[in-house]
C-alpha cells in the first residue's frame, strides 16, 4: 500500500479514533475473532479505495485462511 493511502485508514497512527479501532481490533483477535479484526481493515480500505488493493487483499485472505486452518479459529 502507497504511503499516501495508508496514512488515510481507520488504524492509521493518532488521527481521531484509530486508537479505538486498533484496540477493537487488539480485543477480537485476543477472543480468536481473525477474521472480523481483518474485515474491518478490508471494509476500511475498499470504502477508500474500490478496486486498487483487490488482489492484495485476496492475497492477504488466502494467507488468513491458512493461518485460520492451522490454529483452529
Amino acid at each position: 500500500m502507497k504511503n499516501s493511502d495508508h496514512t488515510q485508514t481507520a488504524s492509521y497512527d493518532n488521527k481521531p479514533g484509530a486508537k479505538a479501532y486498533r484496540a477493537k481490533q487488539k480485543k477480537l483477535i485476543g477472543n480468536g475473532k481473525l477474521q472480523e479484526a481483518f474485515d474491518m481493515d478490508v471494509a476500511d480500505i475498499k470504502s477508500q479505495f474500490p478496486g486498487k488493493y483487490d488482489s492484495s487483499i485476496q492475497q492477504a485472505q488466502d494467507t488468513l485462511n491458512d493461518i485460520i486452518k492451522k490454529v483452529g479459529k
